[in-house]
């Protein structure tokens, strides 16, 4: 190296930064369907689960198709578009939906039949 670099790098009046942390990148594949249909199909998901509607994966695929008709026509499955049972699927897991086959809250153990 030249002499002036490292002159320059060990000269006495600057301090030396501490990098607390480091910009990141968003990690994964992009969305099929871009950022903001996605966005609307999971607001519209979440809304039917709180109201107390079934969610599948045909309720998925219904509620997507519907949003991109009205959105984008280009994207529907019939122009050969993304929305199939694995992309529901996909979707329900990013979520966090899972199938509920029952709960342990209703099921009642004999010992507290007996007790009573």
């Amino acid at each position: 190296m030249k002499q002036k670099t490292q002159e320059e790098w060990n000269a006495p009046g600057e301090k030396a930064v501490a990098v607390t942390s480091l910009p990141t990148k968003p990690q994964g594949r992009l969305l099929l369907l871009g950022q903001e249909l996605d966005k609307a199909v999971q607001d519209y998901i979440e809304a039917l689960r709180v109201a107390g509607g079934v969610v599948n994966t045909a309720i998925v695929m219904a509620a997507a198709n519907g949003i991109i008709s009205a959105k984008d026509v280009t994207l529907l499955a019939s122009r050969g578009g993304p929305i199939n049972k694995s992309w529901a699927k996909s979707l329900l897991k990013r979520i966090k939906y899972v199938k509920r086959k029952c709960s342990n809250a209703g099921k009642v153990s004999l010992r507290c039949v007996h007790s009573r």
